[in-house]
C-alpha cells in the first residue's frame, strides 16, 4: 500500500483566521482548466461559468454579515480577490446578524466556522455544485483543493494588491496562471 503524502499547511500556525482583517486570496480551478470566460483586448469577458463564480462571489458577502469583499477579478482559470472579515459590521445589513458571534472551536478537518478556510470553502462548494449542473458534470472536480491567502497588513499594501487585481486582464499573457506559462 502507497503511504499517504501529508501536505504541509501553507497557512501561519496558531494565526486565527476567522478574525477581524483583510486578506488576500487566489483560487485556481482544477488542473487551470480555463471555463470563466476570455481575456480579449485586454478586458476579461466572463462566459456563463465565469458569471455563475462572480454570482457566488458576491453571495459570500451577501450571505455573511461579517464578510466584505474589496476589490477581485475573476480570470479564466483563477480568481484573485480580497476579502476583509470584519465582525464590527453595522448590524442592520442583515436581520441575524445580532444572533452571530465571534467564532470559536473548529469543525471538520479542521475548518474553523466563519474563518477564511470556511468562506472560501462555501464559495468552492456552491460555484461546483452550480457549474455542475449546467455543464450535467455531477462530481467533477471544479477546483484545486487549496487556495492562496496573503494576510493584508496595511493600506500600502492593500493598494498595491488592488492595482494588481485590476491590472490582472491585461497582464494575462505573463501571468503565471496563463496556460503557455505553466511548468509542467
Amino acid at each position: 500500500m502507497k503511504p499517504v503524502k501529508q501536505r504541509r499547511s501553507i497557512r501561519l500556525p496558531d494565526y486565527d483566521y476567522a478574525q477581524d482583517g483583510a486578506y488576500y486570496v487566489t483560487i485556481c480551478t482544477h488542473e487551470r482548466r480555463c471555463i470563466f470566460g476570455d481575456v480579449i483586448n485586454t478586458e476579461m469577458i466572463l462566459n456563463t461559468l465565469g458569471c455563475i463564480a462572480d454570482e457566488e462571489w458576491r453571495q459570500s458577502e451577501a450571505l455573511r454579515p461579517y464578510v466584505e469583499l474589496d476589490a477581485y477579478v475573476i480570470m479564466p482559470n483563477h480568481i484573485h480577490g480580497v476579502v476583509v472579515i470584519n465582525w464590527g459590521y453595522e448590524s442592520n445589513r442583515t436581520q441575524h446578524a445580532a444572533s452571530l458571534q465571534t467564532p470559536k472551536g473548529a469543525t471538520r478537518n479542521n475548518v474553523q466556522p466563519q474563518s477564511l478556510s470556511a468562506i472560501i470553502r462555501a464559495f468552492k462548494a456552491a460555484t461546483t455544485r452550480r457549474i455542475n449542473a449546467v455543464l450535467q458534470t455531477p462530481g467533477m472536480p471544479l477546483w484545486q483543493g487549496r487556495f492562496y491567502e496573503h494576510i493584508i497588513r496595511n493600506e500600502q499594501s492593500l493598494n498595491k494588491i488592488r492595482a494588481y487585481i485590476f491590472s490582472n486582464p491585461a497582464q494575462w499573457e505573463q501571468d503565471s496562471q496563463y496556460p503557455e506559462n505553466k511548468a509542467d
